[in-house]
């Protein structure tokens, strides 16, 4: 008997990330309809939401998200002083706000979507077109002329499936963030030490003026997870684009292969006009 999980919505489950109640290195806990308790990863949860959309533009749909959580957070200057103190640390000058790796350019998922679906078409009707003539010595020019239609659907196709290749290799290099090193210290940072940096500031009184007291009693528990999802996203997108592009890649070689299987059909059968006179 098939099992009905209750999932969280999208946009719960999307800001629940932003915010940090849930921890994509942990199980999500959800129900199903007889409300038993079921563990669950958060990929797989993630990727219940691929019935509606594709993954990659969830996760770069999370990541912004993400950023703009960390964004809203180093408004709290208890936040921003702490995370600057962790940036000096790592002896970089930059700002907070450098540490989010805001991308210039996107894959385009929807194109690769629709090359791979006239792939399949074409690789379908070539295969179709083998088993009609195979065992046949002879084929007319109506097929011949049919071998070519083929050969040139596949040349245009991986034409543009190699434009697509080398767009996603382009972005590839791109993806990884910058101050990944500094993310990750941050993300073992818990609210603890958030205050304990505050308090030591504001015991000194040259910071008090800088710092809002109250800030410290705003920071979100969950602050460490905030930054562990962004660096978790970041990784996952990466993964994904790589797997599209090896999904790429292997096309290429597919249909250059049926490409070549179609220049042996021409070079190896006669062909025939309707009065059984062989041309070629």
């Amino acid at each position: 008997m098939a099992i009905n999980l209750q999932y969280i919505q999208y946009q719960k489950f999307i800001d629940s990330i932003s915010n940090g109640t849930i921890d994509l290195s942990n199980f999500i806990h959800i129900k199903d309809t007889n409300k038993n308790t079921h563990k669950i990863s958060p990929m797989n949860h993630i990727l219940h939401y691929c019935k509606q959309t594709n993954l990659l533009d969830i996760l770069y749909t999370m990541k912004e998200s993400i950023e703009s959580s960390i964004l809203n957070l180093l408004k709290n200057t208890c936040i921003s002083k702490y995370i600057q103190n962790i940036i000096c640390q790592w002896n970089q000058k930059i700002n907070p706000q450098d540490l989010l790796h805001i991308y210039s350019s996107k894959c385009d998922y929807q194109e690769y979507f629709i090359l791979m679906n006239e792939s399949k078409r074409i690789l379908h009707s070539i295969d179709k077109f083998k088993k009609l003539i195979k065992d046949k010595d002879h084929i007319t020019g109506e097929i011949k002329n049919h071998i070519f239609l083929l050969k040139e659907n596949c040349k245009d196709n991986i034409k543009s499936i190699r434009k697509l290749y080398s767009d996603y290799n382009e972005i590839l290099p791109t993806i990884d963030y910058t101050y990944n090193y500094i993310l990750l210290d941050i993300s073992s940072k818990q609210k603890v030490d958030y205050i304990n940096y505050c308090n030591r500031l504001l015991s000194q009184n040259k910071f008090k003026s800088l710092i809002d007291i109250s800030a410290k009693n705003t920071i979100t528990p969950s602050i460490h997870h905030i930054f562990l999802n962004y660096i978790f996203i970041g990784n996952m997108i990466k993964k994904e684009i790589t797997y599209l592009t090896t999904k790429l890649y292997e096309y290429i070689e597919k249909i250059d292969i049926y490409c070549h299987d179609l220049d042996d059909i021409l070079h190896t059968i006669d062909i025939i006009d309707e009065d059984q006179q062989t041309l070629y």
